[in-house]
């Protein structure tokens, strides 16, 4: 029996054969597609491996490179579907931590033009925009919103013209892929941030260097020199399952920190701020804790357990230690004033205390040699303190009273397992209070003047929000 060969195939990497592959389902959320093994009539069973870091294609001559590919279940004795994070159309790649990224494309949802109202310029297709954000000497952000005419309207051959909302990430020279998905991220988190949602992000092409190791084949497409390659490209690494319709993102824009701030209007301030953003690499890890404390089953219908709170206290408490370490660098310093000597006879002072069972003088002298050495730890209490201290200027009307020691109770209750001497509706309390405590903070890390913070402090929907909750739980 001859069989036609599939205009659709596929290769794996633990195997010389020839595969069929068909696009299982195709969403916005999701890509799966399937491998069947065509080869010698099912008589030699083929065994597929549980994740393909890639997977090369060939689909009505277009080439194609998936990667990510997880198995997600059995279709038949003889094919498999897999869950693919993403391709490239366009080429056969080898060895993604090769691929070197000149230019990578995005899409974001339209309503978010009005987060950056100064800096996008609006273009016709394909027409180039000038206006560049430049956010340190290699990379530079454009944003642009571009008037695009759609398919005709089959009752009268209209046409309904549409606005995308496109960002470039542009290189002078080129950088891996997995630093253009680390900018992804980043500039994700941003959006999160101001829009207190989770924001998803499109990739949709990108321009990579030519190497001959790492693509095997590819098309040429016009405009372009001969050491690049241009591909379309889709992933859902930056895509929510839950997409937050469009009305109610309108209403997150119209209430943002950037709205809030007048960013929007002011081009420069926006600039400023962004790339703050991108450049404050000591505070990534407190923007994410505090982000990802936001709405994690927000649209789901889900209800986040006493477990799942406890952990997002915590998480904001580490976040608060963290900024506090990073802004106020009182970390180990070694004293010059210090010497072995003097550090070794009130060493056998402690000794010799200890001995007596004076422990209580032998601890105070031990901190003493601590100050003396200027190898001070600072206390959990301390640092809520100064950092209360820090923010007290837009605090409005928010009152702490015994919050540092509250939250030290509550944090080291919750990490020892001593849930029985937890009152909930305190540790609710001071879990609203600390994040409105981080929230603040990170006003201050990006440089906010005190005139627009107590703007974004007082009408904001984050803080408003915050301050209903505090206000609430104090009152009962």
């Amino acid at each position: 029996m001859n069989r036609r060969p599939p205009k659709k195939t596929c290769k794996l990497e633990n195997s010389d054969k020839e595969f069929a592959i068909e696009l299982a389902d195709d969403d916005k959320n999701q890509i799966s597609i399937e491998i069947i093994d065509i080869n010698e009539y099912y008589n030699d069973e083929f065994i597929f491996k549980p994740y393909y870091e890639i997977i090369q294609a060939n689909i009505f001559g277009n080439l194609y490179t998936f990667f990510g590919c997880s198995f997600k279940r059995e279709s038949s004795r003889a094919s498999c579907i897999y869950k693919i994070e993403g391709y490239f159309e366009g080429c056969h790649i080898s060895n993604l931590d090769e691929v070197l990224v000149e230019n990578f494309f995005i899409t974001l949802p339209r309503p978010l033009i009005g987060l950056f109202e100064s800096i996008v310029t609006e273009k016709k297709v394909n027409e180039l925009s000038k206006d560049l954000v430049k956010i340190n000497d290699n990379f530079i952000l454009e944003f642009k919103s571009c008037l695009t005419k759609g398919l005709p309207n089959y009752i009268d051959s209209s046409f309904k013209n549409y606005i995308d909302f496109q960002v470039s990430f542009l290189f002078k020279k080129a950088v891996k892929l997995s630093l253009v998905y680390d900018y992804l991220n980043i500039l994700k988190q941003f959006l999160d941030f101001n829009t207190g949602s989770q924001i998803s992000l499109y990739p949709n092409g990108l321009i990579i260097s030519k190497n001959d190791t790492v693509v095997s084949s590819y098309y040429q497409y016009r405009g372009l020199s001969n050491n690049q390659i241009y591909l379309m490209t889709k992933n859902t690494r930056f895509i929510n399952n839950s997409i937050i319709d469009d009305n109610s993102l309108i209403n997150r824009v119209s209430n943002s920190f950037f709205k809030d701030a007048g960013l929007n209007k002011n081009d420069k301030l926006l600039l400023k701020i962004l790339k703050q953003w991108f450049n404050n690499e000591h505070y990534r890890a407190i923007y994410y804790l505090y982000i990802d404390s936001n709405d994690w089953f927000h649209g789901t219908g889900r209800i986040i357990s006493n477990v799942m709170f406890n952990n997002r206290f915590l998480n904001i408490i580490q976040a608060l230690e963290h900024y506090h370490r990073v802004y106020f660098s009182k970390e180990k310093v070694n004293n010059p004033d210090y010497d072995e000597y003097t550090g070794g006879n009130l060493n056998k002072i402690i000794k010799i205390l200890k001995k007596q069972n004076e422990h209580q003088l032998s601890d105070w002298v031990n901190r003493q040699i601590s100050k003396i050495k200027g190898n001070i730890d600072i206390t959990l209490v301390q640092r809520l303190d100064e950092l209360n201290e820090f923010v007290k200027d837009i605090l409005l009307d928010i009152e702490f009273d015994d919050f540092s020691k509250d939250v030290k109770s509550f944090r080291d209750s919750l990490s020892h397992g001593n849930l029985q001497d937890i009152y909930l509706e305190n540790l609710e309390l001071r879990y609203y209070q600390s994040k409105y405590l981080l929230l603040c903070c990170i006003l201050k890390s990006l440089n906010f003047d005190k005139q627009k913070m107590l703007r974004i402090v007082e009408h904001n929907f984050q803080f408003m929000k915050l301050r209903d909750n505090i206000k609430s739980l104090s009152n009962t």
